[in-house]
């Protein structure tokens, strides 16, 4: 899994039977006028975001290594 930006789906409501405590996380992939305005790909609502709202999510295997030693 490659790093991506992604935002949190504003539809708690539908999403609160998945178990994430972090909420759906949408991946964004394209460029937006701000506000963004994102369709969730699994409710289908749309919701406008700001950039605050990114999150970068980066992979295990991307993350920075600690020196422990």
């Amino acid at each position: 899994m490659a790093s991506s930006l992604v935002v949190t789906c504003k539809n708690a409501e539908f999403h609160s039977h998945q178990s994430t405590v972090e909420g759906y996380r949408i991946t964004v992939t394209e460029r937006f006028d701000i506000p963004m305005r994102i369709r969730c790909d699994n409710c289908g609502k749309w919701f406008e975001y700001d950039p605050k709202d990114i999150i970068f999510v980066m992979s295990a295997t991307e993350a920075p290594q600690s020196d422990n030693g």
